[in-house]
C-alpha cells in the first residue's frame, strides 16, 4: 500500500440517505420506462432496485441505531 494511503480512515457516512435516493431514482426510472414503453427487462430491473432499496432502508436504520 502506498505511504499516502496509510493514514486514511474509513468514512462514517450514513447509508440511509443513499438508499432512499437510490430507491427514489429507481422509482423514477420505472415511471419513465413505463411511459416510454421500454423493454420488460428494464421494468424488472427497476422493480428489483425498488424492492432491494425498501429492504435495505430499515436494515440500515437498524444498524445505525445499534451503532454498528
Amino acid at each position: 500500500m502506498p505511504e499516502r494511503y496509510r493514514d486514511l480512515t474509513p468514512m462514517d457516512t450514513p447509508a440511509t440517505p443513499v438508499l432512499v435516493g437510490g430507491t427514489v431514482l429507481f422509482a423514477v426510472a420505472l415511471v419513465v420506462v413505463l411511459l416510454a414503453g421500454g423493454p420488460v427487462t428494464w421494468r424488472w430491473i427497476c422493480l428489483c432496485g425498488i424492492a432491494l432499496g425498501l429492504i435495505g432502508i430499515p436494515l440500515a436504520r437498524r444498524m445505525q441505531r445499534s451503532g454498528s
